[in-house]
């Protein structure tokens, strides 16, 4: 019989069977078949009737695994069971993290299975002796020496899927509170956040190894509501066929509070706005962040203008819609928006100064910003009174090959929806500021341009301005000086040179850039 059996991939497992695009789901009676990836000789299950304190005689079933090695993760926390510094302990994470000190070994024997870590052999899974105590402890058992009863457990199949964890010395479930472990004679009625701290998915270590695990390459996709609806995001898993990765899985935190609500990864829409949400894989700890709109998304044209020292310098103004590209799908993921673009070819005030001084443009002039006119063609303002302001829903982008007075830095946040980007960080500071390689200039410019948009959309930099010279700082939102933080936070505005295109979109803002982001564009619904 053995010979047509294969290897279980996954014991009392919720979700393996599912698609990769998950719904939210309630949980539901079901047979243990439904918490199985495959058939297989390392279980199998026999009907079975236990009383069970909060809800009388309910039908379950008794599982029969084979002797192996397991994780064991709670379904309620998220977290596995953890073997730690000679302790019981509970983790999140990716189980490449924590090598042996979450695998554990199950033992059948009569009446039951042990538990026992692969860390330390000799250390068992097991109860007090006192069958009053409500916690749960460690047992060290020799090799050779008899198993204790209270170091030997059943397994039944959990409501939903998953298992219960019953100790047959004091028939107390195992169960998580907070970050510790205990034991309780009763099981909550199910479906209930009490009754799935007493639920444990079991997976084989074998399976778990061979891509099961959600990664970050993993999106939730905007989710638009209206007022008083409901409804879930969906989720695109990678791989799709990754465990314990349902709606309810995750913790979610709102960048606004008052727009929606949340509960077991179901969205209620209380009033129209938008929300940028973080939700937390509660078995990896990955971030995802993510929009619900209630209402309409709002729309906004990032218009591109590109002077002639631009395409002088860089050769092809046209990269600039690869930017803006990489820019709105970072934006319109994060924030709900429908970000649009144009581009124009753009005379400023730079190009009409070195051309009456120079009588045209070379790579060597463009460098060039001493002449008679310096003060009034090559100042900042003076760029943008040639692009002109941009508006709430059409905001102005100036791309500049020139560089100006004081080389100012990347980008510089002007009024009236306004900013330019200079090639400061895209060249070498020497006197001829040559290029930098492509990949730099890349790097730069996308980065440059996701900071400075940030600007448009009511962000404000982090960073402190004290100089050298120990001049007060004028930044009236710095990190350090005004909100007390010992170190600028990990935020594209606190000035932080990153490479976007490799940076998962969790990482990108704050929660008050966020917020801020998004209570300004709620003003353009």
């Amino acid at each position: 019989m053995k010979e047509f059996l294969i290897t279980v991939m996954v014991l009392c497992l919720l979700l393996s069977s599912f698609p990769a695009v998950v719904l939210a789901e309630q949980p539901t009676d079901e047979k243990i078949a439904a918490g199985i990836a495959a058939p297989s000789d390392n279980v199998s299950a026999t009907s079975n009737s236990r009383a069970i304190s909060s809800g009388g005689t309910v039908s379950t079933q008794a599982l029969n695994l084979s002797n192996g090695t397991y994780y064991l993760n709670n379904r309620y926390s998220g977290k596995y069971l953890r073997y730690y510094s000679s302790a019981l302990s509970l983790t999140n994470g990716y189980v490449s993290t924590y090598g042996n000190s979450i695998k554990w070994k199950l033992t059948a024997v009569s009446g039951g299975y042990t538990i026992s870590s692969i860390s330390n052999s000799t250390q068992y899974l097991g109860v007090p002796t006192s069958t009053s105590l409500n916690t749960v402890e460690l047992v060290t058992v020799s090799s050779g020496s008899s198993i204790p009863a209270r170091c030997i457990w059943i397994l039944d199949t959990a409501s939903g899927g998953g298992c219960l964890v019953k100790n047959t010395y004091n028939s107390k479930y195992l169960y998580t509170y907070g970050n510790s472990l205990y034991a309780s004679s009763t099981t909550p009625s199910a479906g209930t956040t009490s009754y799935y701290s007493r639920v444990w998915r079991i997976a084989n270590v074998t399976a778990m190894t061979s891509s099961k695990e959600l990664t970050s390459a993993s999106k939730f996709n905007t989710l638009v509501l209206t007022v008083n609806g409901s409804g879930s995001p969906t989720l695109t898993k990678s791989p799709s066929t990754a465990y314990w990765a349902s709606l309810d899985d995750f913790t979610y935190v709102r960048s606004v509070t008052s727009y929606v609500n949340v509960s077991g990864g179901v969205f209620t829409a209380n009033a129209e706005g938008i929300t940028t949400m973080t939700a937390t894989h509660k078995v990896t700890g990955t971030d995802f962040v993510f929009a619900v709109v209630v209402g309409t998304a709002p729309s906004c044209t990032l218009s591109h203008y590109v002077d002639y020292g631009y395409r002088l310098r860089f050769g092809n103004e046209g990269i600039v819609e690869t930017y803006h590209d990489i820019l709105a799908n970072k934006w319109n993921s994060i924030f709900g928006t429908n970000l649009r673009f144009s581009r124009k070819m753009h005379t400023s005030a730079a190009d009409t100064c070195k051309i009456d001084k120079y009588g045209s443009l070379t790579m060597s002039n463009l460098s060039s910003f001493v002449c008679e006119h310096s003060t009034m063609h090559l100042t900042r303002n003076a760029m943008k009174s040639t692009a002109g302001n941009g508006s709430d829903t059409n905001m102005r982008v100036l791309w500049t090959g020139h560089i100006l007075p004081d080389n100012p830095p990347s980008g510089t946040w002007f009024d009236s929806h306004f900013t330019i980007i200079t090639p400061n960080w895209c060249v070498d500071a020497t006197s001829n500021y040559t290029n930098k390689t492509e990949s730099e200039i890349r790097k730069q410019s996308i980065c440059s341009l996701v900071h400075e948009v940030g600007h448009l959309f009511e962000m404000h930099d982090h960073y402190c301005t004290t100089d050298a010279e120990n001049r007060p700082c004028s930044n009236p939102y710095c990190d350090i000086c005004v909100y007390g933080y010992e170190s600028r936070r990990q935020c594209i505005m606190s000035g932080w040179r990153w490479d976007i295109e490799s940076t998962d979109n969790s990482d990108l803002f704050c929660s008050d850039c966020e917020r801020n982001a998004d209570e300004y564009l709620t003003t353009l619904q």
